[in-house]
């Protein structure tokens, strides 16, 4: 009967599209067609300006930091129980490519974004969620147009997460996921 209490709770302050949008999402899970070649880049004119600057996450090689818990790649990979749901989405946002002195660390998020996209199979797992795969196509875009590149296999995947997120937007979450998904299609559109 708790159980019962706690759900009515729970869904008595949901709209309507949220509850619809919860067993859609439930029934039917859209996916994209692969790409052999990377979607043409826009020309890129104006002059992109640095925004903010996080504090560094990645402490080593392949060794990161996020809410004050230390993990390693090798140690823990990219998916699986043995780090919460959030510090898992931290791991995938790669927000250290925009972090501050990112670029006396190149090399190492060359190796990481390699492994990342050899470890994490396209549509599964916490990186392929919307929230995330939102959050690491604006970290990528940006770290490309301050000046990094990406060998052209992540260009084909950085399309491709762009394409299967316009097909997956949280809309049964609305608020803060809803305009991050909205954020990452307006800069993938602006990269590409």
């Amino acid at each position: 009967m708790k159980q019962l209490l706690l759900y009515w709770h729970t869904i008595r302050h949901l709209r309507l599209s949220q509850i619809t949008g919860r067993i859609w999402r439930k029934l039917y899970r859209p996916s994209v067609a692969p790409d052999k070649k990377p979607l043409p880049l826009r020309n890129q004119k104006e002059c992109w300006v640095q925004g903010a600057q996080h504090s560094p996450t990645l402490v080593g090689p392949r060794e990161f930091v996020f809410l004050n818990e230390y993990g390693t790649v090798d140690a823990i990979g990219w998916t699986g129980d043995k780090r919460s749901k959030l510090w898992r989405y931290n791991q995938h946002y790669f927000q250290d490519l925009n972090a501050i002195s990112a670029g006396k660390r190149n090399e190492w998020h060359r190796n990481l974004l390699d492994d990342w996209l050899k470890s994490n199979t396209p549509f599964e797992g916490e990186g392929w969620e919307p929230y995330p795969c939102s959050l690491r196509i604006v970290n990528l875009v940006k770290w490309m147009l301050s000046g990094g590149s990406l060998p052209s296999e992540h260009l084909v995947n950085l399309g491709l997460q762009a394409r299967w997120l316009k097909r997956n937007l949280e809309t049964h979450i609305l608020g803060n996921h809803l305009l991050a998904n909205a954020k990452a299609l307006i800069f993938a559109g602006y990269y590409f």
